[in-house]
């Protein structure tokens, strides 16, 4: 395949049908071509691994469970003499032989006063560089007062990644962390947000002074966040393990929250207090309000991908938790409207059906189906039982005589109890998208003062009783739902 040089501008279009090369990668999945940051405490090994990084590129042996390809490797360690590096050396190839790849200088320019120059001649003097080492970045910093520190920060950073970014090579900078302590540690690389705003790749080391263990936490443009956990033994570090940074979060989750998932997804819905889930599931080793922090913090990771929804709300002075399916309903046994196309429609209500809803069938010309279970109703105050399926079923009517296939002329609704909760499901077809304003469906009619009334009411006497009123269009169907806790006797 021939590859292109792309022009400073170019469309979409044209970038899309222009072949390009994919990342070089120098470490794969770790290390692509490009500027690199590598920060890490003072005296915590950063040299020791990076020298044992140049040699093993130099020699094209593996890194870290990734198989490497061979490249010239040109390390400036500048904090070092050649006799410290010598006796280095020795160490690490233990017997074996030094590879004629790995350039080594003790001495260089400053950014701006050479350096460039001598990098590109370099380059240019040893076949196939694919690494350009600078340890450290502070040794060939020049300040020159003008501008403030992010300026000065990205204008030197900025001048080896436009070498870096020319030659396809990688330029791997070796610098410090802060001493103060940052709940990001990328915010604890020495200096500007500069260097790492233009770093295409940074490293950060965490290591405890003279521990064997270290972490070396990864981000880049051209890779996956990860962690690698590594062990050093004889001034060498081994891989222990490694994570992506969903991989961490996951880790980071307290078992008890599988455990309550687990329970939820078992029965379906509950409420209660923390304290009585916790009791329920036989957990002893997490008090109520860490528990309740937890589980929000962590609900995306452990709940959500459950289909497990949850809300609170305060009854007699106390906070309740009520979990339920992502389906508005923590069930599966609901009518499914989509069936009932093609069944006909009777030329009376039938006998199970209640004289009220006669206006759903006959002159309209309406199915209706409906299983219901109420004896989870039967705490409500009738009055309020005839406002809330009333209001819900006219709506639903509406939306059903503006349709001119008979097969969508269906209304099904769906009343259970379990688990603690009434749920109630009714679906309907419409023509019309369902527009939400906090919630709630927005009244397609021009008079909208004098509607629209019908489902706030409906809210109200939700959450009247401690539920939840919710919509939901799924293609052109309407799905309204009510989650309504069962009155305490019944639960």
């Amino acid at each position: 395949m021939t590859f292109t040089k792309l022009p400073k501008a170019i469309s979409a279009e044209e970038l899309l049908s222009t072949p390009l090369p994919p990342v070089k990668w120098i470490i794969p999945g770790l290390l692509p071509a490009g500027l690199a940051l590598f920060a890490g405490p003072s005296k915590a090994g950063k040299s020791w691994l990076t020298l044992w990084l140049c040699l093993q590129i130099a020699q094209g042996n593996p890194v870290w469970d990734r198989e490497i390809e061979p490249r010239t490797v040109i390390y400036f360690s500048l904090e070092d003499t050649f006799n410290r590096l010598q006796n280095r050396i020795f160490q690490l190839i233990d017997g074996g032989d030094a590879p004629e790849r790995l350039i080594l200088q003790t001495e260089c320019p400053s950014i701006g006063q050479g350096l460039e120059e001598q990098v590109e001649s370099l380059i240019h003097t040893y076949c196939d560089v694919g690494l350009i080492v600078i340890d450290t970045l502070q040794k060939v910093r020049v300040s020159d007062g003008n501008g403030g520190m992010y300026a000065n920060d990205y204008k030197e950073a900025g001048a080896l990644k436009k070498i870096a970014d020319k030659y396809g090579i990688c330029i791997l900078l070796i610098h410090h962390l802060r001493k103060q302590t940052a709940s990001d540690p990328f915010d604890q690389i020495s200096g500007s947000t500069g260097l790492m705003g233009v770093a295409d790749t940074s490293w950060v080391m965490q290591r405890k002074r003279m521990s064997q263990t270290a972490d070396i936490l990864l981000t880049g443009r051209d890779m996956d966040d990860r962690t690698l956990h590594l062990r050093e033994e004889n001034c060498i570090w081994t891989l222990e393990d490694e994570e992506t940074a969903e991989e961490r979060e996951i880790k980071a989750v307290p078992d008890y929250l599988w455990k309550v998932a687990e329970y939820i997804e078992s029965v379906g819905n509950w409420q209660g207090t923390a304290s009585e889930l916790l009791a329920v599931v036989g957990i002893e080793d997490a008090k109520p309000n860490q528990f309740t922090y937890n589980m929000a913090k962590y609900f995306d990771k452990v709940f959500e991908p459950k289909g497990i929804r949850y809300k609170t709300h305060r009854k007699n002075k106390v906070r309740l938790l009520s979990f339920y399916g992502d389906d508005g309903d923590g069930g599966d046994d609901d009518i499914d409207i989509t069936q009932l196309s093609g069944w006909g429609i009777p030329e009376r209500p039938s006998p199970s059906s209640p004289s009220s809803l006669g206006a759903l069938e006959g002159s309209k010309q309406i199915g209706f189906t409906c299983m219901a279970d109420g004896r989870g109703l039967l705490h409500m105050e009738p009055a309020d039982l005839y406002a809330l399926f009333g209001n819900a079923l006219e709506n639903a009517v509406e939306a059903t005589e503006q349709l001119s296939n008979p097969d969508q002329k269906q209304i099904a609704l769906t009343v259970r109890s379990t688990a603690g909760f009434c749920s109630v499901h009714l679906q309907n077809y419409t023509k019309e998208p369902l527009r939400l304003e906090n919630g709630l469906p927005v009244t397609g009619k021009s008079d909208k003062a004098n509607h629209g009334f019908g489902i706030r009411s409906m809210q109200l006497l939700a959450e009247k009783y401690g539920g939840e009123l919710t919509f939901r269009q799924e293609g052109d169907i309407v799905n309204t739902y009510m989650l309504l806790p069962l009155a305490p006797a019944e639960t």
